[in-house]
């Protein structure tokens, strides 16, 4: 039979006050499990009626099998219908407590497993008890979960909160970066060799004059800035090491005047890319190894090492180092004076940029009025355009043997102690694009890694694609926004920078509606977020698509301008241009 009959048979049997009732509801199942018992099964007429039938379904392996009516059988049988004449446990299979006649004085659980309470003399006082015992464990529950309550007004102590997802981008820069101490500890005699051969740049070009401790005055020590190491381990496995000088102490008396560098316009780029691809120039890119080592200093400035950066520069040289090693305290010190510009002091970028643009200048090039990171010459009756970012350049000409010939004498100025990485062809990485002119009279800007990597940053709730980046809607606020929770206003903030970054390269066809969205980082709403999240989708459904530049006529340039005046919340307006060859 169903279990819901034998549940409701005994139910009633034990709970019901109606003898006769409850005595033809027993007939009735009872007659029930007869017409359910298989007809294989041969039974002794001896047998009570009511006794449990043994089914085919559960006996072990016979056809018929007879039942021993003086034997012994459980008293919940394979049916699940018990025997009214057993000695049946209280709490048997069907999960009810059989009444005796002694059961008022038996001790039960008054819960017991079918969940209905057994009413006795003491109940009443049993569910208070227990309900003091719930709550006090409740209380001492939530006690090891969130702390205890403290302070005048009973709370328990704020929840700390975790902010691990806000670090994701920094788990393969800073977090795999140690510091000196830390990184020898983990990375051993391979730390100690980065560290050497990144101190040995120091010695071979000339950076560092060691000085005796006792030959410098109180102040010189005081203004010493500290030489910092970070050990990384690259993911081919080799040991870098990277040093610096920490230059915070120079802000005290440095202007930005005096320490801002110019770099290249994205405009100016651009334009020579265009002026490349007409021309039909051949271009190359290359890099400055230790581009800020190349200048010379132009104040006085010592450096201190400390620890084990002092004992490992005497490796390097021990013969000049090792008696310039003394002790201040505990730790061994050694002081050195800089002869040439130093990564982390604040002007060394701007030494730089007047060193090699002193250099161009000296063999004939002009730099550009409007962008001084841009130089141009003229050789055998055709233009050479430099530019450059710190110390990755571009050069163009339509013969590569002029090309080669200027690469040589940077080389010669710059690359005595590591020459310079030289890359040529039709497609070249400059400043995270990529220029591809395998096309005639075009340029390609891509950022095809830049665009998946943004994509694979956006949350869950951005998936999809969209046809167009932005909506008519795009410049409506709400006047009851729903604001963005600090950890989501944040990752809104890390987005709208990187589209930033993208929009002004390789995908001008999202200007719009990043404008708009870099104007609300501060307080971003909800409707912020799903316009952002309109911009995902739009790269997504376009991820191949990149700036494509040509020029016509170079001689003739056409410019439209258009301006919205007040659109947006604060009253400002909203202009644009475009610009045509």
């Amino acid at each position: 039979p169903g279990q819901d009959e034998v549940s409701r048979f005994n139910t009633k049997k034990n709970y019901g006050t109606d003898d006769d009732n409850n005595s033809n509801e027993e007939d009735d199942d009872a007659s029930e499990q007869d017409e359910d018992v298989d007809s294989d099964v041969d039974v002794d007429s001896d047998v009570d009626s009511n006794a449990p039938m043994v089914s085919d379904d559960h006996h072990d392996g016979s056809e018929n099998e007879d039942v021993d009516p003086d034997e012994d059988i459980d008293p919940i049988g394979t049916t699940g219908v018990p025997d009214p004449d057993e000695d049946i446990d209280p709490v048997g299979t069907t999960g009810v407590p059989e009444q005796t006649a002694e059961s008022g004085d038996e001790d039960v659980d008054p819960v017991g497993t079918t969940g209905v309470p057994e009413q006795t003399a003491e109940s009443g006082n049993n569910d208070d008890d227990n309900s003091d015992d719930e709550e006090d464990d409740c209380e001492a529950a939530m006690d090891r979960r969130y702390g205890e309550r403290t302070g005048a007004y009973d709370l328990r102590p704020r929840k700390p909160r975790d902010y691990s997802h806000r670090h994701a981008d920094l788990e393969h820069t800073a977090f795999t970066q140690y510091n000196i101490k830390k990184g020898l500890k983990i990375f051993g005699e391979a730390g100690a060799e980065a560290v050497v051969t990144e101190m040995k740049q120091l010695h071979d070009r000339g950076v560092i004059q060691p000085k005796l401790a006792n030959m410098l005055t109180r102040e010189e020590k005081r203004d010493s800035l500290r030489y910092l190491m970070f050990l990384k381990k690259k993911r081919c496995g080799r040991i870098k090491g990277r040093g610096c000088a920490d230059g915070r102490k120079q802000r005290v008396y440095k202007t930005k005047e005096e320490t801002s560098a110019p770099t290249v316009s994205i405009e100016s780029l651009f334009l020579s890319c265009a002026i490349d691809a007409k021309e039909g120039r051949k271009v190359v890119t290359c890099d400055i190894p230790g581009a800020f080592m190349q200048a010379d200093i132009d104040e006085i400035i010592h450096v201190r090492l400390e620890g084990p950066l002092a004992k490992l520069l005497t490796k390097v040289d021990p013969e000049l180092y090792t008696k310039y090693l003394t002790k201040e305290g505990h730790k061994d010190v050694m002081y050195v004076k800089l002869a040439k510009a130093l990564y982390g002091t604040l002007q060394a970028a701007l030494l730089f940029w007047k060193d090699l643009s002193g250099h161009l200048i000296e063999q004939g090039f002009t730099l550009n009025p409007y962008d001084e990171c841009v130089a141009n010459k003229m050789i055998k009756g055709k233009q050479c355009t430099i530019l450059w970012h710190v110390d990755d350049l571009k050069l163009s000409h339509v013969s590569e043997a002029v090309l080669d010939a200027i690469i040589a004498n940077l080389n010669e100025r710059y690359g005595q102690v590591t020459p310079l990485t030289v890359s040529k062809g039709t497609e070249h990485d400059y400043l995270g694009m990529t220029l591809d002119y395998s096309v005639p009279g075009e340029v390609t800007i891509r950022m095809d890694d830049y665009v998946q990597e943004i994509l694979s940053e956006a949350p869950d709730d951005m998936s999809g694609t969209s046809a167009t980046p932005a909506g008519e809607h795009l410049f409506n606020v709400s006047n009851d926004p729903a604001h963005l929770n600090p950890e989501t206003a944040d990752l809104f903030h890390h987005l709208t920078a990187k589209l930033l970054f993208l929009c002004k390269r390789a995908r001008p066809d999202i200007q719009t509606p990043v404008a708009f969205l870099t104007t609300r980082v501060t307080q971003p709403d909800v409707d912020d977020y799903k316009k952002l999240g309109r911009v995902i989708k739009y790269l997504r459904g376009t991820p191949d698509l990149a700036l494509t530049l040509e020029a016509d006529n170079t001689h003739i340039v056409k410019w439209w301008i258009d301006s919205s005046f007040g659109v947006h919340r604060d009253m400002r307006s909203h202009t644009g241009g475009t610009m045509s060859l």
